[in-house]
């Protein structure tokens, strides 16, 4: 069974925020050549104390072993506030859909006493695999609503 918390300026739980952040740059392979640890720390520091970020952490007999972080948006198009959430990650032995949906439970408690009714997240968010994010995603009740178009841009041909 897993707790779920908001946290906020504990520093115990920044910390455990922080180094599981370490290993989600080591699992998902972005620790290249040009990865500057130092940088990258000061800005999970800057999103774990930021007042516009909201954290969670999930807890297993008082470790933190795994995390999300979201943010309150607002669209100029659309009226309504939306989360978006913006960073996950759960430690692989802690890794199940158990984790992802005590998370999800309580980002849906969160988007219902702030009267939210829409929540964006990207299909790649949890590390289920590609087939069981989606599944997970779809028993959730998300849908795809959009595609993102992105360029890689060589500014060295440039």
């Amino acid at each position: 069974m897993f707790t779920v918390i908001t946290f906020t300026k504990d520093t115990k739980y920044i910390q455990q925020g922080l180094d599981l952040a370490l290993k989600a740059v080591h699992e998902r392979g972005l620790n290249n050549i040009d990865f500057d640890k130092t940088d990258f720390i000061d800005k999970c520091k800057m999103l774990y104390v930021s007042p516009a970020a909201v954290k969670w952490g999930l807890l297993k007999d008082g470790k933190m072993v795994g995390f999300v972080i979201g943010t309150i948006q607002q669209s100029i198009w659309f009226k309504d506030p939306y989360i978006k959430l913006l960073a996950c990650h759960v430690d692989v032995s802690y890794r199940c859909i158990e984790a992802y949906q005590s998370l999800l439970n309580v980002i849906y408690n969160y988007a219902g006493e702030k009267k939210i009714i829409k929540i964006e997240v990207d299909s790649e968010f949890m590390l289920l695999g590609a087939s069981q994010n989606l599944s997970f995603l779809l028993k959730n009740g998300f849908q795809e609503t959009t595609q993102v178009w992105e360029k890689q841009i060589d500014h060295q041909r440039i």
